[in-house]
């Protein structure tokens, strides 16, 4: 859909907060990656990993994501 005249959105921005997938078992057996964001990696996106505590940093990423897109 995102080729067709007037369906296009520029690309699109996916936010991971505070995920804790698996937080109750051992790494090694609750995830096949080191960060959930990995999966990014398949399609060479941008990843970035922000401290979602410091709104100065979570503003610039989302700064930077947008002119990115």
């Amino acid at each position: 859909m995102q080729d067709l005249h007037n369906y296009t959105v520029g690309g699109t921005i996916h936010v991971i907060v505070n995920n804790q997938i698996a937080f109750t078992t051992s790494p090694n057996r609750g995830r096949s990656a080191v960060y959930c964001s990995d999966l990014a990696k398949a399609i060479d996106a941008p990843i970035l990993h922000v401290n979602a505590d410091s709104l100065e940093d979570v503003t610039f990423a989302f700064e930077v994501a947008a002119e990115y897109r």
